[in-house]
């Protein structure tokens, strides 16, 4: 990869610590690539996600988790974009 350009990621991960940890892994792996590689996490609030990844030293959003009701899905994301659940 060209270390001249840099490159901005959204990573998501949670369930467990192993899966957070390879998700850090990953963000570490595309900041020693380029330093100037912009990580962002994205979790669930008050999981352990957003403890782990902010002792890792990564920026982290938490967003409420809900259920998606089967038929839902499409109004969730709706939901998402318009700014009703993200600021």
């Amino acid at each position: 990869m060209n270390n001249n350009r840099h490159i901005r990621s959204l990573i998501s991960g949670g369930g467990n610590q192993g899966n957070i940890l390879l998700a850090v892994k990953i963000a570490d792996r595309l900041k020693e690539m380029n330093p100037a590689n912009e990580i962002l996490f994205i979790g669930v609030k008050d999981r352990e996600e957003m403890e782990i990844v902010s002792k890792h030293g990564y920026d982290i959003v938490g967003i409420p988790a809900a259920r998606i009701v089967k038929g839902a899905f499409m109004s969730y994301v709706l939901s998402l974009l318009s700014g009703e659940i993200l600021p």
